[in-house]
Formats: structure tokens, sequence, C-alpha cells
């Protein structure tokens, strides 16, 4: 079985469109699933079919992916930003710190596998 995130695949189509998906994680057939859980409210847009969503989800899964290593980095950043205040000298070290993280997504697609730079003491 294919596991894709509706909603998500959705709002890449039809970023406008209108909808509540009751997700189930115990539901065998997901075509069921998709047709029994999906209310569609956008009268002006026509609904996607389970295929359509299935066509997309390679490319969804990949955004997805990314946008959870941007958020972990971006985390990280933000406990760093202090460093970044006017009234604080930011040493070369720190600054290269925050900089690898910046560029994490330059090497990496997502949180598999990455490696995160080392935090200055």
């Amino acid at each position: 079985m294919i596991n894709i995130n509706v909603p998500s695949c959705i709002k890449y189509l039809y970023p406008q469109a209108e909808f509540i998906y009751e997700f189930d994680p115990e539901e065998e057939d997901p075509i069921l699933s998709f047709n029994d859980r999906l209310r569609w409210f956008s009268e002006d847009i026509e609904k996607p079919t389970y295929e359509d969503l299935l066509a997309v989800s390679s490319e969804v899964n990949a955004q997805d992916q990314l946008n959870y290593l941007r958020t972990e980095r971006n985390a990280r950043l933000r406990e760093t930003d202090w460093m970044s205040n006017s009234d604080v000298t930011m040493s070369d070290e720190w600054r290269a710190y925050r900089q690898a993280l910046r560029d994490i997504t330059n090497t990496y697609t997502s949180l598999d596998g990455v490696v995160w730079p080392t935090k200055p003491e």
C-alpha cells in the first residue's frame, strides 16, 4: 500500500480548495478511505481523484521532507539568535556554525541522515 499525505497533495494541486479529510490510520483500503473521508466544499474546483493525488505524491513528499528539515534548522538557528544581538560580539566559530545551519538544505533534502554542524562551546 502506498502511503500519501492526502491534505498536502490536495493543497499542492489546489491551494485554494476547501475540504476536510478525516484520516484513519487503521483503514485498510486507501481508496475507500479516501472516497469516504474527503468532504469537498469547493464547488468551483473539481474534486481530485485518488489517482490525481498519487501522481503528485512523490513530489509532495519530497517537499514535506524538505520543510521538516527547514523547521528543525530554523529551531536551531532560533536557539542562537541571541548571538546576533548588537551588544554581543559573535565569534568566527558561531558565525560559521550559523552559516552551516543556513546552508544545510544545500546538502540535505530531509532529516534522514543529516549531519548537523557542531555547536560551539
